[in-house]
C-alpha cells in the first residue's frame, strides 16, 4: 500500500491531467478514459504500475543496483504460481522499498 501523502499528491496530479487533457482541441465533451485513448496516454496509476513491474523485472535481472535479497524472497512452500516458482515475496515495508527505489 501506497502512504497516504502519496495517494493525495497522486490524486492532485491525476486531476491535473484530467484537466488539462480537456483543452486539447477536439477532447472536450469525452470522458476522461475515452481522452486517454485518444491521446495514447495512460493514468498516472497506470504509469505507475508499469514503473513499479519494469523496475522489479530490472532487479530480478540483475539490471539494478538493488540487489533483489535486499526486498524480496522466493516463495518456495511448494505451491508455485500458475505452472512456476517464481512467486516474489516482499521482505520490508512500502517505504523500506520505496526508499530502495529513489535514484
Amino acid at each position: 500500500m501506497r502512504g497516504a501523502l502519496t495517494i493525495r499528491r497522486t490524486e492532485l496530479l491525476e486531476k491535473v491531467q484530467q484537466r488539462f487533457t480537456k483543452i486539447i482541441k477536439g477532447m472536450k465533451g469525452k470522458s476522461y478514459e475515452e481522452r486517454l485513448q485518444k491521446l495514447n496516454l495512460l493514468s498516472l496509476e497506470d504509469r505507475r504500475n508499469k514503473q513499479d513491474l519494469t523496475e522489479v523485472f530490472k532487479i530480478r535481472k540483475g539490471l539494478s543496483r538493488i540487489r533483489p535479497e535486499e526486498i524480496f524472497h522466493f516463495d518456495d512452500r511448494g505451491k508455485g504460481t500458475r505452472g512456476h516458482s517464481l512467486k516474489l515475496v516482499a521482505c520490508g515495508t512500502v517505504e523500506d522499498i520505496s526508499f530502495l527505489m529513489e535514484f
